[in-house]
């Protein structure tokens, strides 16, 4: 069965192109191009950070990329550091804009249970396949974002969330199980992978297919 996956992270806001920014009208076109070559197998995952960091979408509270990736298809995005530079109440409102879920196994309110604005995993078919979707956000995100947009969220260990998240899929019949971890990684022209954070994540992971 051929599936093709697709990832666009730290979109932040760049509706309009600028620069080394595509903007929102090249993003559109070539995910557009690329899922038409497998439009019944392709996945499209946000990596996190999509929504805030230009004025277009901070007046409006990351509204204009949102719709924009809902218009494209994407099926979750991942939870990245700069969602907390909101507030729990306007998470919660780009949750009800957004026609996809977010993603964070490793993110609970703040008595350590779920979050109300975030899922840990998704599982979904493409071609007669499931495929489970783990997000896992960066450690980092307690130390860099605003105390105050952290109030009523608490961050656990992503080894031990992500395993459960992992582990529940598998049980609900997942032949593929991707995970989104929204974690600095740099990956050289050789192929060579670097980032502490996530390899060292990955030893303590059971096995997924694709990162």
């Amino acid at each position: 069965v051929d599936l093709q996956f697709l990832l666009v992270n730290d979109f932040h806001g760049h509706i309009r192109q600028e620069k080394e920014d595509p903007g929102a009208v090249k993003l559109y076109m070539t995910v557009h191009n690329l899922t038409e070559l497998n439009p019944d197998g392709t996945i499209l995952v946000g990596g996190g950070d999509m929504l805030s960091g230009m004025l277009d979408c901070n007046e409006f509270r990351g509204r204009p990329a949102i719709e924009m990736m809902n218009e494209m298809g994407f099926v979750a995005d991942v939870v990245g550091n700069h969602a907390f530079d909101n507030n729990g109440r306007v998470i919660e409102q780009q949750r009800r804009w957004a026609k996809f879920p977010f993603l964070a196994a490793n993110i609970k309110d703040a008595s350590g249970g779920e979050a109300k604005s975030f899922i840990p995993s998704l599982l979904l078919s493409r071609k007669g396949v499931k495929i489970g979707i783990v997000g896992l956000a960066t450690m980092e995100t307690p130390v860099k974002a605003k105390k105050s947009n952290m109030i009523g969220f608490s961050f656990t260990d992503p080894d031990v969330a992500g395993n459960k998240a992992i582990r529940a899929l598998r049980q609900q019949g997942a032949q593929i199980i991707v995970l989104a971890a929204h974690m600095a990684t740099f990956q050289d022209k050789t192929g060579k992978i670097s980032g502490d954070e996530l390899l060292n994540l990955l030893d303590k992971l059971e096995p997924v297919d694709i990162i």
